[in-house]
């Protein structure tokens, strides 16, 4: 998992603006799944019930 990680950076563009932009999609797609129902949000109780379960 961590050399996946590690690999996934070597892509990762340096220009500070092309990191902006990148993230102002991911955010707008966010945004777009949970306006459309296609995510559920969960509360921070639940996220760290589940996470706890997947450690397990």
């Amino acid at each position: 998992m961590a050399g996946s990680l590690l690999e996934s950076l070597e892509d990762a563009p340096d220009d500070p603006a092309a990191v902006e932009a990148a993230w102002n999609q991911e955010i707008a797609r966010r945004i777009n799944d949970l306006d459309s129902g296609k995510v559920q949000p969960v509360s921070l109780e639940e996220f760290r019930r589940k996470l706890s379960s997947a450690a397990e």
